[in-house]
C-alpha cells in the first residue's frame, strides 16, 4: 500500500514551508523536502487553499525523492 503522508517543501531560499501542490510558490528545483510535518513557517497561501478546499497535498508516493525520506530524513534538490 502506498504511504499516504503528507510532504513539506520549502526553497533553499526562504524558511516558508509548503503543502500544496497548487500553490504557486511551490518549488519545483533548489528545494528541501520533509515527511514530518515542520513546527512552524506554513506558507500562508497554502493555509488558505487548504482552508478553501482547493489544496491537493503532496503525498510522498508523488515525490521525486520518496523512497529515500525518513522520518527525520530531508531530501535536497
Amino acid at each position: 500500500m502506498a504511504d499516504l503522508r503528507t510532504f513539506y517543501r520549502k526553497s533553499n531560499l526562504t524558511d516558508i514551508w509548503h503543502f500544496c501542490r497548487e500553490c504557486e510558490n511551490w518549488p519545483l528545483r533548489y528545494y528541501e523536502e520533509i515527511a514530518d510535518s515542520p513546527v512552524i513557517g506554513f506558507c500562508l497561501s497554502c493555509i488558505q487553499k487548504h482552508r478553501d478546499e482547493r489544496c491537493q497535498s503532496a503525498h510522498l508516493e508523488e515525490s521525486p525523492d520518496w523512497l529515500t525520506i525518513g522520518k527525520t530524513q530531508a531530501a535536497f534538490r
